[in-house]
């Protein structure tokens, strides 16, 4: 303001021609981020009125921005307030315009995010033979996230992921929280009691009611109850970690088509339960960790070898499995027990002692090993994990990764330490739908239906 006082006061009135102009801040009359600026002439008394955003409709952009910005960034108007008064701007606007605003943006991003995932419900079509109904069967990556961890979260998500294009292709926002509920939970049993409930029911903003784990199996349902009428889909293969509750609700969701949902495997998830595994073994088996034996570097080591086999090996249970003990036998083997055997020959051999072996070369060097007693604890881990039953559900090599990358941006857009309703949980998996997806193209998007201009 002072700079800008400063440059007035050297430009020339418009009437007068006189030099004499200056720069009133009218605080009565802003609007949030939005001030009201007076230009006086002091000699002729000429006045302009003015604000230093645009006007779009009944709103300025600046505010509309302000909180469109914040809530990119995960904050709400009072974490917004304090950064305006930190940078010296005018605060943000009251709570009821901030409200209205927040009730735009968030009818703005949830019609993009649908119109995203109807476009990725169309590239499946395209890759996909449908049915004589024009019905595509896919494979979605099914995974759920909550606020808070442990069992006490309020609000959680559940996101479907397509595994042939990456792209989110239904959201289940979950939550318990209703502030008129919460006001009226102590209401003594009246009729008129009675008679408010049954007429808030209709627009309670709690979707959902049940403990904070069963948040994931109830959004699944949902998403694969709908997805024949809101896509003409049916997620016929199940990509989830390992959790039989979820795929247990949804195996029978096609029943009237004949179809049943197939349970597929996250080969991420697979391989953490080997070294959650191993882990496990070291804590509670006396003796078996130490130099030399299970350490914790071992055991990360034959997490990624036994990872890598069923990635490289996909399509091809036999390979798969033999590349698993391979694996196991490569990293137990020492200078003085060689099990390098059971490894790949050639020069193109991932094995270093079967590259050396061919090229005549001396680069390998041998590890400390694993000896018999450790190996014969881990082999019924290794037995139990290399089950056909298992490792036919890892054949297609798909991982959750697109899921977990999900989950992780989506509470940096909502507030992890303070209350929330549905809406406000909503803003933030909506919003990335869409960052998931194209980034730049979707948001800008978003700003044109916000009425942003460009």
């Amino acid at each position: 303001m002072r700079i800008l006082s400063s440059v007035m006061e050297c430009m020339p009135c418009k009437e007068c021609f006189v030099c004499d102009l200056i720069l009133q801040e009218q605080a009565m009359k802003r609007k949030g981020c939005a001030s009201n600026l007076r230009l006086l002439c002091c000699s002729c008394g000429w006045s302009m009125e003015f604000f230093t955003s645009a006007q779009i409709g009944r709103f300025f952009e600046v505010n509309r921005r302000f909180v469109y910005a914040s809530r990119s960034v995960g904050c709400g108007r009072a974490a917004g307030k304090r950064f305006c008064g930190l940078i010296n701007m005018p605060p943000p606007p009251r709570p009821t315009p901030y409200a209205r605003h927040n009730k735009e943006i968030l009818r703005a991003v949830k019609k993009i995010s649908l119109e995203t995932m109807r476009d990725t419900a169309r590239e499946i079509h395209d890759i996909k033979p449908g049915s004589d109904e024009g019905i595509a069967r896919c494979g979605v990556s099914v995974d759920g996230t909550w606020q808070r961890r442990g069992f006490s979260s309020l609000n959680g998500c559940v996101s479907a992921i397509s595994m042939d294009t990456g792209k989110v292709v239904d959201v289940e926002p979950l939550s318990k929280v209703c502030i008129k509920c919460r006001e009226h939970e102590n209401d003594p049993d009246t009729p008129e009691t009675t008679a408010w409930r049954a007429d808030h029911r209709a627009s309670c903003k709690a979707n959902f009611k049940g403990s904070a784990p069963a948040m994931e199996p109830e959004g699944a349902l949902r998403m694969f109850q709908r997805s024949v009428d809101l896509h003409k889909l049916q997620y016929d293969e199940y990509y989830g970690d390992g959790d039989s509750k979820s795929y247990s609700l949804v195996k029978d969701v096609y029943q009237v088509y004949d179809i049943q949902v197939q349970k597929k495997e996250c080969v991420g998830h697979v391989q953490k339960r080997l070294g959650t595994a191993l882990r496990k073994l070291k804590k509670e088996k006396k003796g078996m960790g130490g130099k030399g034996r299970l350490t914790d570097a071992m055991i990360d080591r034959l997490q990624n070898y036994y990872g890598i086999a069923i990635r490289s090996n996909s399509g091809d249970l036999a390979a798969m499995k033999k590349a698993i003990y391979a694996s196991l036998f490569h990293c137990a083997s020492s200078a003085d027990s060689n099990y390098h055997g059971h490894c790949p020959e050639g020069p193109e051999s991932w094995c270093g002692f079967q590259r050396d072996k061919v090229n005549r070369t001396n680069t390998f060097k041998h590890g400390t090993g694993l000896p018999l007693d450790v190996r014969e604890e881990i082999k019924p881990i290794y037995k139990r994990l290399s089950e056909d039953s298992l490792l036919s559900k890892c054949l297609d090599g798909k991982t959750q990764n697109q899921n977990e990358s999900l989950n992780g941006m989506v509470w940096e857009r909502v507030p992890k330490g303070c209350l929330l309703v549905l809406k406000y949980c909503s803003w933030g998996f909506m919003m990335l739908s869409l960052t998931l997806i194209l980034v730049q193209e979707q948001l800008l998007k978003c700003l044109r239906v916000l009425e942003f201009p460009r």
